[in-house]
Parts: C-alpha cells; structure tokens; sequence
C-alpha cells in the first residue's frame, strides 16, 4: 500500500478519495494523500460543493440522477463528455445485464478547440470503488479525430462479473499527461445479476467434471 501512494503522489495532480462510494476529497494530491495517510483522524464525507459560476451546469439524466461537477463530474471540462449511452446487445438502454451477458457503452464528447485527440477511457466498477475491468482508445482501438465532436462505441462480448450493484465510468484525458478533462464517476448504475462465483469480482464460464480415483 505504502509502494502505491508513493505512486499516487509521483503521477497525480489532483486525487479523489472515496469511502464506500461515498466522496470523501478531492482536491491537490498532497492535501488528499496526506488525509488518507494520516492515523489521527478518519475522514468524513464533504458537504456537497456548490458548482463553480463559470462551469458547466448541472445535467439532468434520463434515470433522475444528477450530474453535477465536484459531485460525480471531475476534471479541468476543456473537453466534455456530452452523453453515455449504456446498451444491451440489441441496442436497447439497459442499466441490468445477466452475467455473462453482452453490454455496449456509447459515449459522445466534444473535444473543442484541442489540437489532439483526446483518449476516451470507460471501465466498470464496484460501488467501494474496486475496478473490476477498464479498457481505453489506446488500446486497439481507431484513431480519434483532433478536436470538435466525435462518438464512439465500446462493445463487450461477454461481462463475466459476479452479481451485484457495479456503474459504468467515463473519462476523457489529455493523451501525454493523463490529465482529465471530464470523468463521470459512479454514475452511470449496471446491476448485474444471475448465478455466479460465491466470492470475488469474476465469474468466468466454468464447469465441474467428476474424475476416477487416480485419474
């Protein structure tokens, strides 16, 4: 663990630190790790903060929930993602698969005046916090074009995951520095359900077969 903050501090500008799903800070790496770090005191959830005056407002989205910056929308917003579209196989808005099941993320962004193309990151996991898999547009995928809008699809042919409440997170980085300039963190909710493993994150395609004494 020690070996892992010292990482955090080398390669953040800025950290976020939840507790249980819940925001705990966000802010300068150093004031952040110096409060996870520290024996005297346990961290208490932040008052909610009110939106900054010459950010982007608040969105309404189509489950009721709220997207609102500093709540579950991070990052400098010098590129914005516009819409994320959580999908079964067939095309269809879902936010429950069965495990094992297919799922397609589509994320709109308007990458504005940036002379690069941004990278587009999407990963689910669990409410704690825990990643269970996260892929990104450096990975295999097609060239982004530089600036103003784009779409692009992530298709999943199988979500092997254990049952439980997981959520789909989105980010859009500078492709140098990693810097973020637009994350929606747990908000997008996926219940995966079904029969699964008794414990863990996975649940890959197995089966039990009986074998002879010796065999």
């Amino acid at each position: 663990m020690s070996h892992e903050a010292e990482t955090v501090r080398a390669v953040c500008d800025e950290v976020l630190l939840l507790d249980h799903g819940k925001l705990v800070a966000f802010g300068p790496t150093k004031d952040v790790m110096d409060l996870y770090e520290s024996p005297e005191s346990e961290p208490t959830p932040q008052a909610e903060p009110e939106p900054p005056a010459d950010g982007p407002p608040d969105v309404l989205l189509p489950d009721g929930k709220r997207l609102r910056l500093y709540v579950n929308r991070f990052g400098s917003q010098e590129a914005q993602i516009e819409h994320v579209r959580v999908l079964d196989p067939s095309g269809a808005p879902t936010s429950s698969v069965a495990c094992g099941q297919g799922l397609i993320v589509e994320v709109d962004y308007d990458a504005k005046a940036l002379a690069f193309a941004p990278i587009v990151c999407i990963g689910v996991h669990q409410e704690d916090g825990t990643v269970c898999c996260e892929t990104n547009t450096t990975l295999s995928a097609p060239t982004l074009p530089r600036g103003g809008r784009g779409s692009v699809r992530l298709s999943i042919d199988r979500l092997d995951l254990c049952h439980g409440d997981h959520f789909i997170n989105v980010g859009l980085y500078h492709p140098d520095s990693w810097d973020c300039f637009d994350c929606h963190l747990l908000t997008y909710a996926l219940e995966v359900t079904g029969e699964s493993s008794q414990a863990g994150v996975m649940n890959p395609p197995w089966r039990w077969d009986l074998l002879k004494p010796g065999a």
